[in-house]
């Protein structure tokens, strides 16, 4: 068991838990810098702002696993290799003997795969919870077919028409609807109260509220949400920006809905008062859209604070802006340095047994970038014990499916005197035994894999 964990926490922790740490710390900047200007800003730039950092782990997660695949920069300096040896190579890989505890090492990857275990295990039963609730809601909206009357179903059409909006939403009234709410997005349906629905005033209020939820796509991004956090079932700040991402949202509708000439606050007061006081909707799949009355006095307070944007659209562009620098400074913190290659102007294209290329079009791609070696070779016993150090450099070819085969040494530390050869055969098995245990992506020459010659030179460094 313990050697299963190891190898999950080995395989997650540069693809998957470096970009979530750097994340959280990004995220728990921007989250907080947003509580100092709490009511400086718009509600509906808090409500796309949160949404941008949520959607912004995701993507992050999914642009490093990228990067890493982006072609490598593989050539180094010529002091790394031989004269003679004009060939392509990786960049170089110091491993540190200090860095090499074996112990350490291993309990923080078993620890990392506990979690990473841990994490699926939650992030399963969320999506399918996820999965149940939006298919519930989906067989629900096949039974909850428009049945306003025509009255009704008229001053809807009319208030849509008044707020701007080119979609027809449908209506239905019904005993098993506790609060208006809204569901759909190609085909809106609005669900209301009878007893709302027969008021007039009433009904244009809470209309009013959940079309401007309808024109702002509330019902999709929610949906979005929901995923990025059944993917983070774990991790407690997307649970917080979750929940104050659905805050705002609905400060922000009612700071537009108040912003109606035909809507009084008093009035709207009321009307969130009296929904706050009925029961929770008798139907399971209703429950994920109905308001809280946890945030109900907060919102209350709210009203009178936020102020109502001039411009949406700059909401939208912050939330935007916001979401790629996030995902800039993650992806691209966690991407692999490569060093710069060099011509091979005097390289011929094939070596000299005439087996392999030299010089192709798109070199190989070592999956997973310099990372993937670093895992797999640590600093030998052996080679500690009698202080042995240097560079190793061994050639091998990349092949077309992607294996590294007929690798062969071409230079190792010299022996000094009383070194056992088995201490310098030791730096050299580690390095054989990496590549064993590294995939590539092949070379391609006139848009065709080919057999592409390589080398890694490796420097092993005991402590000062």
């Amino acid at each position: 068991m313990l050697d299963l964990l190891h190898t999950i926490g080995h395989a997650t922790a540069s693809a998957l838990w470096a970009p979530v740490l750097l994340w959280t710390l990004v995220a728990a900047l921007a989250w907080g810098a947003l509580g100092l200007f709490r009511t400086r800003l718009s509600a509906l730039t808090h409500y796309w702002m949160h949404a941008g950092l949520l959607v912004s782990l995701p993507v992050s997660i999914l642009g490093s696993l990228a990067i890493h695949r982006l072609p490598l920069l593989t050539q180094p300096p010529a002091p790394l290799l031989p004269d003679v040896l004009p060939i392509r190579s990786l960049g170089r890989i110091t491993v540190d003997a200090s860095a090499s505890a074996p112990t350490a090492t291993s309990l923080l990857f078993v620890v990392l795969g506990g979690i990473t275990l841990c994490a699926a295990g939650a992030a399963l039963v969320a999506l399918w919870q996820l999965l149940r609730d939006t298919y519930s809601l989906y067989r629900l909206r096949g039974r909850l077919s428009p049945n306003a009357s025509p009255h009704v179903q008229n001053a809807i059409d009319a208030l849509t028409r008044s707020l701007g909006l080119q979609q027809r939403v449908r209506v239905h009234v019904s005993d098993e609807v506790p609060v208006p709410m809204a569901c759909g997005v190609r085909h809106p349906l609005l669900l209301l109260p009878p007893d709302i629905a027969a008021d007039a005033h009433a009904r244009r209020l809470a209309a009013t509220h959940e079309l401007v939820h309808i024109q702002r796509r509330d019902y999709l991004l929610e949906l979005v949400l929901r995923a990025v956090r059944a993917l983070a079932a774990i991790h407690p700040l997307v649970h917080r920006l979750y929940n104050d991402a659905r805050y705002y949202r609905e400060v922000a509708c009612d700071a537009t809905s108040c912003a109606q000439p035909y809507v009084e606050r008093a009035a709207y007061a009321r009307l969130l008062l009296r929904c706050a006081q009925r029961p929770a909707a008798p139907l399971p799949a209703l429950l994920p859209f109905a308001r809280s009355n946890a945030t109900l006095k907060p919102r209350l307070h709210a009203m009178s604070d936020m102020p109502t944007p001039t411009h949406p659209q700059l909401s939208i562009l912050a939330s935007v802006l916001l979401l790629v620098f996030t995902f800039g400074l993650v992806a691209c913190a966690d991407a692999p340095s490569e060093e710069t290659p060099t011509a091979l102007d005097d390289a011929s294209i094939m070596n000299e047994a005439g087996d392999a290329y030299i010089q192709v079009d798109s070199p190989p791609q070592l999956d997973g970038g310099t990372a993937a070696l670093y895992e797999n070779i640590t600093y030998p016993d052996v080679a500690r014990e009698h202080n042995v150090e240097g560079r190793v450099i061994v050639q091998f070819v990349v092949s077309t499916d992607g294996t590294a085969e007929r690798a062969s040494i071409l230079s190792s530390p010299e022996a000094g005197d009383g070194t056992p050869p088995e201490a310098i055969e030791a730096l050299e098995n580690k390095v054989l035994a990496a590549l064993d245990h590294t995939s590539f992506t092949p070379g391609e020459l006139d848009g065709t894999p080919v057999d592409t010659q390589m080398s890694l030179p490796v420097v092993f460094q005991l402590p000062e």
